[in-house]
């Protein structure tokens, strides 16, 4: 009988917690990996690596205590000095996530320097967990130092080796530059990471935190590097529908430092990016014309601002249902009347609004300031009656 078609309950299970973990599901992974365990036969190689692995699964499903206390079993098991200081940097890193600081750093400390010599990965994984425990301690010039040094370690390894803990370096350097408010660096550090990031298949992952930092950049009047920031992001993003909403949030961004010529230009390329046929499309486009007619007015352009809330209202008539808040465009609504000196206008979009939001005390208060000046206005009127001939 062919020994390969003898069922093997180790090799069963344990691809099952393989695919498991490439799932995600942690926990399934866990369990598939004890089975495993249990039908082992004697052979403390074999059981080592399982353990490890038991380990992993814990460490990815946050369940670090678990994770340690597997690894430190692993630890005894070991037959292999040089699997060893691969053991405890896993126990180390997971020290690091309970934020037990002295405890990882000691593990570090002692794992023979001659290892991490003969093995540049593992020192490279080493030099990234320093970074990230400088980091909690908020020693923030060390940790981007200790970091460099191990992206530089990394890239002296062959790609297909070090892919991963190059990105993982350049996302602890990210998470570094955040903690330390350098947004500028932060920047540049992505924009490095980015060729990376794509060589491994993950640009899509840069396009959320290339968004918030074009936003926080804006939001510090760096606008050239917001403009880095929300390019790449454009560049990075793989999904259409995400590039639209991309070029809606930094429009409405640039208007919060009042750019408004730039962010008509990007809401205007949202606008054509747009799916029309897609389902959530008339939301999603009355949304953008409600943010093109605040920009128009805000340039003086009245009666495009007119034109685009009209559109705005005209998309949200085919979504009755839709969360969408209706009264923000007849607010815009009411400004616009407003500024073109079309008071009594202004107050119906305001009741309008209202209606749509009841219990509004800002809308409310809308509604009086503007009844107010209209009774003024009509009082001044009547007082001063135009006399028809001089």
């Amino acid at each position: 009988m062919d020994g390969n078609l003898v069922f093997n309950p180790v090799a069963y299970y344990r691809q099952q917690a393989q695919q498991a973990m490439e799932e995600g599901d942690f926990r399934a992974a866990g369990r598939a990996f004890k089975q495993a365990l249990r039908h082992l036969p004697n052979s403390p190689a074999d059981r080592a690596r399982l353990l490890v692995e038991l380990g992993d699964s814990y460490f990815e499903g946050h369940r670090y205590q678990a994770a340690i206390t597997t690894w430190q079993t692993a630890l005894e098991t070991v037959e292999t000095t040089a699997d060893r200081p691969w053991i405890l940097w896993r126990v180390a890193k997971a020290y690091a996530r309970r934020k037990l600081l002295d405890e990882a750093e000691a593990l570090l400390s002692g794992i023979p320097q001659s290892a991490s010599r003969l093995d540049r990965l593992l020192r490279a994984q080493i030099q990234c967990l320093k970074g990230e425990i400088l980091r909690q301690r908020k020693n923030f010039p060390a940790s981007k130092r200790i970091l460099r040094a191990a992206i530089r370690t990394a890239l002296a390894i062959h790609p297909e080796d070090s892919q991963g803990v190059v990105i993982a370096a350049y996302e602890a350097l990210f998470r570094t530059c955040r903690a330390a408010d350098d947004l500028v660096m932060a920047l540049k550090v992505l924009l490095e990471a980015q060729p990376h990031m794509a060589a491994a298949g993950e640009q899509d992952d840069l396009t959320g935190p290339l968004t918030d930092l074009g936003i926080a950049l804006i939001r510090r009047d760096r606008p050239r590097y917001a403009e880095k920031a929300f390019a790449s992001a454009l560049a990075c993003s793989d999904d259409p529908t995400t590039e639209v909403y991309l070029l809606s949030n930094y429009a409405s961004v640039l208007c919060e430092v009042g750019q408004f010529d730039d962010a008509f230009l990007y809401v205007q390329k949202a606008i054509a990016y747009a799916d029309v046929d897609d389902p959530q499309s008339p939301e999603f486009l009355a949304t953008l014309f409600d943010t093109a007619a605040y920009i128009c007015l805000r340039r003086n352009q009245v009666d495009a601002a007119r034109m685009w809330i009209q559109k705005a209202l005209t998309r949200l008539a085919e979504v009755p249902s839709s969360p969408f808040p209706v009264a923000s465009v007849y607010l815009n609504l009411a400004l616009i009347e407003e500024e073109t000196g079309r008071l009594d206008e202004a107050l119906m979009a305001l009741y309008q609004a209202q209606a749509h939001q009841p219990g509004s005390r800002h809308l409310q208060r809308e509604i009086d300031r503007l009844k107010k000046r209209i009774e003024k206005t009509t009082g001044k009127a009547r007082r001063n009656p135009r006399r028809l001939m001089e």
